[in-house]
């Protein structure tokens, strides 16, 4: 495979790949998920900005009821911690539609029907 081939087929899957991987991780159920996490630079600014993005980055993460993120900044000392549990559910026939989707694909089935072809 040359390189200009590889271009091409990044260029013509690469939106049916996307939705493949966005179908499969939407197939997977979060029982539950907590974090907590400690840290702390030694700069207080430092700290202080990094708690402000960590917020606002949990935020829609944490609306969820079965999601917990709890963060400690700690403005006096250079720390780290976390610690994280989870629990998901994955159903096998459920990730089977977005694969059978993926195949059906008019770029995908053309691909294939190519490489069949070429060998």
């Amino acid at each position: 495979m040359d390189i200009s081939h590889a271009f091409e087929l990044v260029r013509t899957l690469h939106r049916p790949v996307i939705l493949l991987v966005r179908r499969m991780v939407r197939s997977i159920r979060i029982r539950e998920l907590s974090c907590n996490a400690t840290f702390g630079f030694s700069d207080p600014a430092d700290t202080g900005m990094l708690a402000g993005f960590l917020y606002a980055a949990t935020a829609p993460i944490a609306r969820s009821p079965v999601v917990s993120v709890r963060l400690d900044p700690v403005f006096w000392d250079q720390t780290f911690g976390y610690r994280a549990r989870g629990s998901i559910g994955i159903t096998i026939g459920r990730l089977i539609l977005p694969v059978i989707i993926f195949g059906c694909e008019r770029s995908v089935r053309a691909e294939i029907v190519r490489y069949i072809r070429g060998r």
